[in-house]
């Protein structure tokens, strides 16, 4: 570091807002798929650029991104009392319409035979995990906390923080459904949201100067760090973590931690802007630099 001064100096964990999936109203109608018969379910994942509530960060651009493409996400049905696996929602199409401050996938399937005469159950949805145990998971015996402890639900922690289309952040998410209907040839919206969190936290470490002292940093690196992670807490429920956008009681209340993952070190941050701003009281312009990290 260049001629750091402790006191102008601040470290800012920050914590990443939560992405809230929300459905159709019950009077919008849902795009039809052609060839697709029987019970119909469609769903809107409506991902905001916008913090969803005070307290929350905005995300950049690839912190709320979610692959749609066929093989980079998971939606799964279970039992709301026994959490047992009843189906997988098979997509047949995904429609994206991209709003001012929000995007919207319009997900459309077949509503699975096992479901049908299920009117109470949860869905889970996975998405950019690593890789997906669809040789593993057993209707009637899998549970989702067999999901959220599987081998395949762990991640390596990444070493480059430049996120894209092959460095995407795991999310995870479930809801419970209670008193739905499904009729033949009429489609089936659910008008509940589904809050997914995302498996790493946002590190941001900021250092404030002006073009006086026009400090920086050379580098900054995190000595211990876990080497790997779940891409999933241990929640069978959206009140294990989904408290209603209240910045101090949402989240998961425990660490889900992978035995024997190893520590790591040295890992270094991503700096991602010095920017100079308004001058301060001595006339001075301030500068800001930051520097970032994804932990699990």
């Amino acid at each position: 570091m260049k001629g750091l001064k402790e006191h102008i100096i601040r470290w800012m964990p920050v914590l990443i807002g939560l992405l809230v999936l929300t459905s159709c109203q019950k009077d919008e109608a849902l795009p039809m798929t052609s060839g697709l018969q029987g019970q119909r379910l469609g769903m809107v994942l409506r991902v905001p650029s916008n913090a969803p509530a005070e307290g929350y960060e905005e995300g950049d651009t690839y912190e709320n991104y979610l692959d749609m493409s066929a093989d980079r996400y998971r939606i799964y049905f279970f039992d709301k009392d026994d959490n047992t696996l009843i189906a997988r929602f098979e997509t047949a199409e995904v429609v994206p319409v991209k709003g001012k401050d929000f995007v919207d996938y319009t997900l459309l399937g077949k509503v699975p035979d096992e479901l049908v005469n299920h009117s109470d159950f949860k869905i889970v949805i996975l998405a950019n995990w690593p890789k997906y145990g669809d040789d593993e998971i057993e209707e009637g015996t899998t549970t989702i906390t067999d999901i959220c402890n599987a081998g395949w639900a762990q991640f390596n922690c990444p070493t480059d923080f430049s996120l894209g289309q092959d460095n995407l952040i795991p999310f995870y998410g479930v809801h419970t459904y209670k008193g739905v209907t499904f009729k033949p040839d009429v489609a089936t919206l659910l008008n509940e949201p589904i809050t997914l969190l995302r498996a790493m936290a946002k590190v941001e470490v900021i250092l404030e100067t002006d073009n006086y002292f026009n400090l920086a940093f050379d580098w900054v690196r995190m000595n211990r760090y876990n080497k790997t992670g779940y891409c999933a807490p241990v929640a069978d429920s959206e009140d294990d973590y989904d408290h209603n956008g209240v910045w101090t009681d949402d989240y998961a209340g425990s660490l889900h931690l992978v035995e024997g993952s190893g520590t790591g070190t040295d890992l270094p941050f991503l700096k991602v802007g010095r920017e100079e701003g308004a001058a301060n009281d001595t006339g001075d312009k301030t500068i800001t630099e930051k520097w970032i990290a994804y932990l699990n």
